[in-house]
């Protein structure tokens, strides 16, 4: 009976001790993943540092060209409103029962003289 007490202690020291050897395994590697998750934040940290300058740096100069592609909207506008207005006095003008008629001067390959 003794004998029988002593080998089911010793198995479950047995047990006990190859949980504990596991447990220590899995602290281990926990430890491990713990710095090299600290060193990629590190890095990370360390590469994303001047990210939010230049971010603004970025968003500056898109507001500029912004700017810029306005303006240039308006004076395209403006233009396309004098070049209508000339193209107007232009009709205006042919139809003008006084004004003299110009002959065009467009040659084609036809006409050559």
């Amino acid at each position: 009976m003794v004998v029988t007490v002593i080998a089911a202690n010793f198995l479950l020291g047995l047990a006990c001790l190859a949980t504990a050897w596991g447990l220590w395994q899995i602290k281990r590697r926990i430890i491990r993943f713990t710095q090299l998750m600290q060193g990629a934040e590190q890095y990370l940290h360390r590469k994303l540092e001047p990210a939010p300058a230049a971010i603004q740096k970025g968003q500056a100069g898109t507001y500029r060209l912004r700017q810029k592609y306005h303006h240039l909207q308006m004076k395209l506008q403006q233009m396309q409103q004098v070049l209508s207005f000339l193209n107007l006095l232009q009709l205006l003008w042919r139809w003008y029962p006084g004004a003299p008629k110009v002959k065009s001067s467009k040659r084609t390959a036809f006409n050559l003289r």
